[in-house]
């Protein structure tokens, strides 16, 4: 059961990539929702609407972009979607009405703890492949990806 509730389904694309097998996500089952527009792999938000299954909902999701989603590893795929949910467990979405600008440092390190948690919650659960191609991403990366939201990849 627990696998099941694990898949990512890409509507649009009808590709289905499980969690790690044994790994169950750490808040729990947080609607994700294929978007193309986003310009990342992924992001946690509030949300208020309807869903792709047709349920109207309000609370944190994950919106993911398909096209980024099939153009990385399975493994990295894990990671970043590990990521998202952390962010949620961690209380870092809020209701979109009490939504305030976190100055730049702020996110950083936000992102920072985030990363921390996720690949705590891989490890914990013997994943740690997931949390290799992470870290071989963000080294790759370097300066080159820092952002006023997001730190520089070799931190």
């Amino acid at each position: 059961m627990k696998q099941i509730q694990c898949y990512l389904f890409l509507l649009f694309l009808f590709v289905a990539i499980p969690c790690p097998r044994g790994y169950s996500l750490p808040c729990g089952n947080i609607p994700e929702i294929p978007n193309t527009q986003i310009h990342d792999i992924a992001m946690a938000t509030w949300y208020q609407g309807q869903l792709p299954n047709g349920n109207f909902y309000t609370g944190p999701v994950i919106i993911f972009n398909p096209q980024v989603t099939s153009s990385v590893s399975y493994d990295l795929n894990a990671f970043f979607r590990t990521h998202e949910h952390s962010h949620i467990c961690l209380g870092h979405v809020i209701p979109s009405w009490q939504n305030y600008s976190l100055p730049p440092v702020m996110s950083q390190s936000r992102e920072l703890e985030t990363d921390a948690y996720a690949a705590r919650q891989l490890i914990k659960h013997n994943q740690i492949n997931p949390v290799k191609a992470a870290f071989s991403r963000f080294l790759s990366q370097g300066q080159n990806m820092a952002s006023p939201r997001h730190p520089p990849g070799f931190i």
